[in-house]
């Protein structure tokens, strides 16, 4: 795939079950203070807002990897009908109870040939969790409506910060994020899948602001030991302290909202990418929304 790295060799389901269960990586990645979350759901739901002037509204919606569900509660507050799935089963169980939207625990893929078509398939930093993220993509367009779209958010491995911070930055995870996009990657993957990309953009997104990516990648690099950011496979001790440094900016956002300063900027070489896909309408013009 043209653009792309990954980590290697790729696990199964079943070794990558265990990183996301309710006690490790859910809990201490997405579960922030209060106003971390809020302001998280609000962006969430302007991104639903662009979504809604391509599709004509709020209509069915999956997240994928829904997480604790913040994409849920803004699709549930926009008037979207929202399904969740989820890998972990207490995870989904939890996220179903807070959101009151079904969640479906699962691997994904899978189950998406249970539920039928969706208005919008959400794929919110779950593609790059993924060993096969091309039958992800596949298997989704089969469940789209017919004015469907594919909305995307995956970190931007192109940016400007990624490749400054290289292994000590902040989203390389192996083990956790198998797959390392920027836009030329996306752009082929969505063709080889037979989608089209209709918009494609970068921001900060859920990033840390620009001091806390520089003070987490400095102190990944310092702590580190010999070849420690470079391990191939399991939980390495590496991965341990993104999530303790996810932890910490998702309290860096408390803190930013709590005094008002915090906006999520758009930054046209920002370190996440959202993208929203649809399927070729023929004779269409490439690369309309």
């Amino acid at each position: 795939m043209c653009g792309v790295a990954f980590f290697w060799p790729l696990p199964g389901v079943g070794e990558l079950a265990p990183q996301y269960e309710w006690n490790g990586y859910a809990r201490v990645t997405y579960e922030g203070p209060e106003p971390s979350r809020e302001h998280r759901i609000g962006y969430l739901c302007a991104l639903l807002e662009g979504v809604e002037a391509m599709t004509g509204g709020p209509g069915s919606l999956v997240d994928m990897g829904c997480s604790s569900g913040h994409f849920l509660e803004a699709g549930r507050r926009r008037g979207w009908k929202a399904t969740g799935i989820e890998l972990d089963p207490e995870t989904a169980r939890r996220t179903s109870e807070r959101c009151q939207v079904p969640v479906i625990a699962g691997s994904g893929v899978e189950e998406l040939d249970r539920l039928g078509e969706f208005d919008l398939i959400v794929m919110s930093h779950w593609l790059e969790h993924l060993p096969d993220p091309y039958r992800a993509f596949s298997v989704a367009r089969r469940h789209l409506t017919p004015n469907g779209r594919i909305l995307l958010r995956v970190p931007n491995a192109d940016s400007q910060l990624a490749r400054a911070t290289g292994v000590t930055w902040s989203w390389f995870i192996p083990g956790i994020h198998l797959f390392y996009f920027g836009p030329r990657s996306i752009r082929a993957l969505a063709r080889r899948s037979g989608l089209e990309v209709g918009q494609l953009r970068s921001g900060r997104g859920d990033a840390h602001p620009l001091p806390v990516e520089i003070a987490v990648a400095a102190f990944r690099g310092l702590s580190a030991g010999p070849g420690e950011l470079d391990r191939r496979g399991g939980r390495s001790r590496s991965a341990l302290r993104s999530s303790a440094s996810q932890l910490l900016g998702g309290r860096m956002y408390g803190l930013e909202r709590g005094l008002g300063a915090f906006a999520l900027r758009e930054d046209p070489d920002g370190p996440e990418l959202v993208a929203v896909l649809k399927i070729p309408r023929p004779g269409g013009s490439p690369g309309a929304p």
